[in-house]
């Protein structure tokens, strides 16, 4: 069961707690809501949980919009100069 903290219960195949292990997230910090983003398969997914503006469906920014804005935006770089 996950948990606002960032961890999450691991299970066995019993069902026994195994360890607390923390979750990888695609957010920077507490709190942030997911951006759209393109796929490394080049899918556009805009989250459902994404900030309203992004909400095309309940009219918000149209998908052309949102589409543009993220191929604008320059990549963050990780640790080792990954690319996210």
């Amino acid at each position: 069961t996950s948990q606002n903290n960032g961890f999450k219960d691991t299970l066995d195949i019993l069902g026994n707690k195994a360890s607390d292990v923390k979750e990888e997230r695609v957010e920077s910090g507490y709190g942030v809501k997911p951006e759209p983003f393109i796929s490394p398969e080049d899918d556009f997914i805009i989250p459902f949980d994404s900030e309203p503006e992004y909400h095309w469906w309940k009219n918000g920014k149209s998908v052309e919009c949102i589409l543009e804005e993220v191929k604008n935006k320059k990549p963050i770089l990780r640790k080792g100069g990954e690319n996210q």
